[in-house]
């Protein structure tokens, strides 16, 4: 079971930050599979990436590298999809 408006709170989270992470412009791919039990979605980016060493640090609060960012978004959406 998902919760329709926290799924929607964590993909717009998702692509705001692609979206971000793209500012020349991009591709912001999304895709669902199944294997008959269950779904898998999928979402990619062409965008700048993360530095290696911060990518134990982006699911933390308040862990930003954006200058208007709050560091929230990744913790929320990871906090979503755990539930």
């Amino acid at each position: 079971p998902i919760d329709p408006l926290l799924m929607k709170s964590a993909l717009l989270n998702l692509f705001v930050n692609a979206q971000q992470a793209m500012p020349e412009g991009g591709d912001l791919s999304v895709s669902i599979t199944s294997d008959g039990h269950n779904l898998t979605l999928s979402i990619q980016d062409n965008g700048v990436g993360i530095l290696p060493q911060n990518l134990t640090k982006v699911f933390s609060p308040f862990f930003t590298t954006k200058k208007a960012g709050n560091g929230l978004g990744l913790a929320e959406v990871q906090k979503v999809i755990h539930a």
